[in-house]
């Protein structure tokens, strides 16, 4: 296997793992509107795309998508576990401000 051909097969499961992650948090917010019945909206849709947004630039931030031979899993997840959290951090305080936005 040549050298072009080896980047090639890094670069398309970096791309493939940046695609699952981002149609993972898409699917967790529509698995949670429907288990609450609230129906799919506009601001729901924007608030996703902005999670996934956020989610992917942790996650580049974060070297998640870097793959190394003798890196740990354990270390693997707990960085996904980071990202997870300030996507979850981000959404409460954008779910705060939309909402106190709103009132006024």
């Amino acid at each position: 296997m040549s050298s072009s051909e080896i980047h090639h097969r890094h670069h398309t499961t970096k791309q493939l793992y940046r695609l699952f992650d981002l149609l993972g948090v898409f699917v967790s917010l529509l698995l949670a509107m429907g288990f609450y019945g609230i129906p799919l909206n506009a601001q729901y849709v924007l608030a996703g795309t902005a999670a996934m947004l956020f989610y992917l630039l942790i996650s580049e931030a974060t070297n998640i998508y870097t793959i190394e031979p003798g890196r740990a899993m354990k270390r693997r997840i707990g960085l996904v576990l980071v990202a997870t959290f300030f996507t979850f951090i981000f959404l409460l305080v954008l779910a705060y401000v939309t909402k106190t936005t709103g009132t006024y």
